[in-house]
């Protein structure tokens, strides 16, 4: 592979932590959904 000037690809995994965190300011509730409750397990 050196003689040719090959070279392997690698992709990396998706990490679904990445995105972890708080929801940006420009990203907002476009349906209106109350995902809001008073006790566990409402809804």
């Amino acid at each position: 592979m050196a003689e040719q000037g090959l070279r392997s690809i690698v992709v990396k995994k998706y990490n679904h932590h990445a995105n972890h965190g708080s929801i940006p300011d420009d990203k907002k509730n476009i349906l209106g959904r109350n995902f809001g409750t008073e006790t566990i397990n409402q809804k």
